[in-house]
């Protein structure tokens, strides 16, 4: 059980897991230790920040963020690859 709330609560360290089950927040469980998995590894490295930019816009939704992620190994049903966010 401790696998699947660590996966529920977004790949939380084993410490923040302890804490959690200390509050009660976890039910009746137990916490114990953890399997070392890759994509927790990958989940926590830190992301290329941007540089400082201004943009003038002129009013409301001129300027929008959004992500973009890809490629991916195997398309979606409409042979796409990349996914915007």
């Amino acid at each position: 059980m401790t696998q699947l709330w660590h996966a529920r609560v977004g790949h939380i360290s084993e410490m923040g897991m302890m804490i959690l089950n200390k509050r009660g927040l976890l039910g009746s469980e137990n916490t114990g230790k953890f399997d070392f998995y890759d994509h927790c590894v990958f989940g926590k490295q830190n992301r290329v920040s941007f540089s400082i930019a201004k943009h003038h816009t002129k009013s409301i939704l001129n300027y929008i963020h959004s992500d973009l992620w890809g490629p991916s190994r195997v398309p979606s049903f409409g042979g796409n690859r990349y996914f915007c966010g």
